[in-house]
């Protein structure tokens, strides 16, 4: 900058000087005896001139030096002007992009993505939405479902898989995931179904995952989650299936009443106590092998239970549901309890191809014959 500045003042100076010597009449044009009118004449014309011309290159001239004083002044930062640097703190739409770019890389770096069965696109190039397993929402471009079943993932769930503002869709199943479920994503706002079915994820459920105000299907079968229920799933107001089956999870089981849950599976875990009220919208319900000792007349209240399944726990006395619950039954299961009688009022509504079993009780012979023919059974 300061060389240019000089350079410019150098001609500037020079050409100033000219306009001295040019303009500066000689001895021979002012001496008295050899000066006529004509000649006068002569000397203002062509002075005026030479003064025109010389001052329109110095103006010229002074105007470049100022436009490029201007322009380097322009290309140079200022002490006093901050520069506003682009990256995610700039509210700009490739910002928020890079959050959904940078957590699946995560996740790529998590689960040993180099050894996936698939992984097309990924970390190769910067459009998320081409990469194997990805869906992005048409609107804006962000990743709407993430789906990378029995894709050989292994290691761990990332935190920042929160980053993922706008998933409506989690399917991980049939892998081997390990680590635990990262406490926030219940941050994920939109999510409204995670399958993380067959993995062998550990550590408890989230204690607010049933705050998850879009969260209708929750699949975490065969992992090895322990710890009780949390309340804030049994009291979702979203939750329609719920499978936690194949866990190592216990305690007694919260009451589900106050959602409008339809599926839930809790088998082959380590709960105990008493058979808890469920809302009355439930039409499959499994609560096999674990160590639930009843009472069932809590189960009459399931007006549209199509599947119940009590297989291999700890109940006893009589087994009774009501008309309407028999006209609906497809399958039945109360095999290796301590029953001691059925209540056969009802069975004539069973439909033909109902699946029922309840042997491995303490049933007294004989048995009703209409029981026999649609039903697995013994006694003793």
């Amino acid at each position: 900058m300061q060389s240019t500045t000089h350079n410019l003042t150098f001609v500037v100076d020079s050409l100033y000087e000219q306009f001295i010597k040019q303009t500066k009449p000689s001895v021979t044009d002012i001496h008295p005896l050899t000066t006529t009118k004509s000649g006068l004449r002569d000397f203002n014309i062509t002075k005026l001139w030479r003064i025109v011309a010389a001052t329109i290159c110095i103006v010229g001239l002074v105007g470049g030096l100022i436009l490029a004083i201007t322009l380097q002044s322009s290309n140079e930062p200022h002490a006093d002007v901050p520069v506003v640097p682009i990256g995610p703190s700039t509210p700009t739409d490739d910002s928020l992009l890079n959050l959904d770019y940078e957590s699946l890389v995560e996740l790529y770096n998590a689960t040993n993505g180099q050894y996936w069965h698939n992984n097309d696109g990924w970390v190769t190039n910067n459009n998320v939405c081409s990469w194997h397993g990805v869906t992005c929402a048409t609107f804006n471009d962000r990743v709407d479902e993430l789906n990378l079943a029995s894709n050989n993932l292994t290691g761990y769930l990332p935190a920042n898989i929160s980053n993922l503002v706008f998933l409506r869709i989690l399917t991980l199943s049939n892998n081997s995931i390990q680590g635990t479920i990262p406490n926030n994503i219940v941050n994920l706002k939109p999510l409204k179904k995670i399958n993380l079915n067959y993995n062998m994820i550990e550590g408890t459920i989230p204690v607010n995952m049933g705050e998850m105000p879009n969260l209708h299907v929750l699949y975490l079968k065969n992992n090895q989650i322990s710890g009780r229920i949390p309340y804030s799933l049994a009291e979702s107001k979203a939750i329609s299936d719920l499978d936690l089956a194949y866990n190592m999870m216990g305690g007694g089981i919260p009451d589900f009443t106050s959602n409008t849950i339809h599926f839930l599976d809790l088998s082959n875990n380590r709960f105990w106590g008493d058979i808890p009220l469920f809302s009355s919208t439930i039409s499959h319900l499994y609560l096999a092998k674990n160590r639930i000792i009843g009472p069932t007349w809590k189960l009459q209240s399931l007006p549209q239970i199509e599947v119940l399944n009590l297989d291999g726990n700890q109940l006893e006395g009589e087994f009774r549901l009501t008309e309407s619950q028999h006209r609906q039954l497809s399958m039945l299961n109360i095999a290796n309890n301590s029953f001691t009688s059925i209540a056969t009022d009802g069975i004539q509504h069973w439909k033909k191809n109902i699946l029922c079993d309840a042997t491995g009780n303490n049933f007294a012979c004989p048995l009703d014959p209409n029981l026999i023919q649609k039903c697995y059974i013994s006694c003793k």
